[in-house]
């Protein structure tokens, strides 16, 4: 993040998010940037808790506190971090993350 080196449990990391040419990692209310894309950030992380919900977000579920149906199959979850985070769910990533919640 910047010039420095944060280190963190990755329970604590509420989504990833693209941006640009960087990788935005949503820890405690705070952002850090990363030069990794989400694939790779992906590799590292823990599939049971963590989905990627769109090309650009990775999500985790723990973090999940809604999922709002905001039209013809577009969703999004609504995060309980500090910034009550939104993101977007994609047609093609939607009933997977249905399918995770147990909701048909």
């Amino acid at each position: 993040s910047g010039a420095k080196y944060v280190v963190f449990d990755t329970d604590r990391i509420s989504a990833i998010l693209a941006r640009d040419h960087y990788s935005a990692i949503l820890v405690d209310g705070n952002e850090h940037l990363s030069d990794d894309s989400l694939d790779k950030l992906s590799e590292r992380l823990d599939e049971t808790h963590f989905v990627r919900v769109h090309r650009s977000a990775v999500i985790n579920m723990r973090f999940v506190g809604e999922l709002q149906h905001e039209g013809d199959r577009k969703y999004v979850a609504v995060l309980t971090d500090t910034a009550k985070t939104r993101v977007a769910i994609s047609r093609e990533r939607l009933d997977e993350v249905k399918a995770r919640f147990g909701i048909g």
